[in-house]
């Protein structure tokens, strides 16, 4: 064994003039081994995570992913020949001239739209039925009835019930804030059959309809007129003995008020039998517009305008027309059309209550 010198001795331990001893071919063999098996154990990781999402994508007991529609690009118009364009999807929207207007979808539901007319701040009055029918209850009703010799005359009851209110239509929901409020009272049915009947059919519930006392057949138009929601006034002509009055009252029952064509000045007497029995009073002359059934079709349909702009400029209007079949024909379509352009229509008796005649 070479003994070590002093030289030997001030090198570093386990260094040979700073240079690192070669490694032998052993050392080499287990570098390259271990390099390659770490690459080896990466690629088999990543494989496995690769193959074992894959199955499990697959498997039955993984929840579906909810899938994500994507929007696809849209052509620009000139680069799409017209022979090649798609066809609209089947839920696309009908074409404008397949549309239904939107009064007509409201007045088959039922639902009363009031519109303020211009350019009016304020909401919507949307008034939606409430499933319940619109025909009104049978009369007589005995508490605002008495039995007399004539035949019923109303009467205020023991407990201060009033006609008026008993067999007044209600009025509709939200009324009293709308803009612009209409009642329509049609007169002189009764009288013929044909005109009672489309009255009856035709017009709206809340239009009131005003049965002559010199009828036919007056108990049944009446129940009739109330099975289909509107309320009822009894007319009277312009003069009348007092002896016959009575006798005109007792021709039906079910009525909420008097209409009558006496001037403002001869009221006394039936004022005062109107205030007795629990009655609304009107003169047909202190209405807004008096529509006579003479008046001609232009005319008529001026008139409904007039209304209207008294209406929205008071709040409301009285409107008193003669039911004659044309007349009767016009006056369906325009009150069916009032809510569209921001006016409700309200029964009479909600009106005449708060009028001074």
């Amino acid at each position: 064994m070479p003994q070590a010198t002093l030289k030997d001795l001030d090198k570093p331990l386990g260094r040979d003039n700073g240079r690192r001893p070669a490694a032998s071919g052993r050392e080499r063999l287990l570098r390259f081994g271990l390099v390659w098996g770490v690459a080896i154990g990466a690629v088999l990781l990543f494989g496995g995570h690769l193959l074992t999402g894959g199955l499990i994508s697959r498997s039955a007991l993984r929840p579906a992913a909810t899938p994500v529609a994507a929007i696809p690009a849209v052509p620009a118009q000139a680069d799409v020949p017209a022979a090649t364009k798609p066809a609209p999807p089947s839920n696309a929207a009908p074409p404008a001239s397949n549309r239904r207007p939107a009064s007509d979808i409201e007045q088959q539901a039922g639902v009363a739209v009031v519109r303020p007319a211009g350019n009016v701040p304020g909401a919507i009055i949307i008034s939606v039925p409430d499933g319940s029918e619109p025909g009104l209850a049978p009369a007589p009703d005995p508490r605002v009835t008495a039995d007399t010799p004539a035949g019923p005359l109303p009467r205020i009851g023991d407990d201060g019930s009033r006609a008026a209110e008993v067999y007044a239509r209600p009025t509709p929901p939200h009324a009293a804030m709308a803009p612009a409020r209409i009642a329509v009272v049609v007169d002189g049915l009764g009288l013929s059959e044909a005109a009672t009947r489309q009255a009856i059919e035709t017009l709206p519930a809340d239009v009131t309809l005003a049965l002559a006392a010199a009828g036919v057949d007056l108990p049944q138009a009446a129940a009739a007129a109330r099975q289909s929601g509107h309320e009822v006034l009894l007319s009277l002509p312009a003069e009348i003995p007092g002896g016959d009055l009575i006798t005109a009252m007792a021709r039906f029952a079910g009525y909420a008020g008097i209409l009558t064509a006496t001037s403002a000045d001869r009221l006394g007497p039936l004022a005062q039998q109107a205030e007795q029995r629990g009655l609304l009073l009107m003169a047909a002359g202190r209405s807004d517009l008096l529509l006579p059934q003479t008046m001609p079709a232009e005319a008529v349909e001026q008139a409904f305008a007039r209304a209207e702009r008294l209406a929205q400029r008071n709040g409301r209007a009285i409107v008193v027309a003669e039911g004659s079949p044309s007349l009767l024909r016009q006056l369906a379509r325009w009150t069916a059309s009032l809510e569209r352009r921001g006016v409700l229509l309200v029964p009479a008796t909600s009106l005449i209550a708060n009028s001074k005649g």
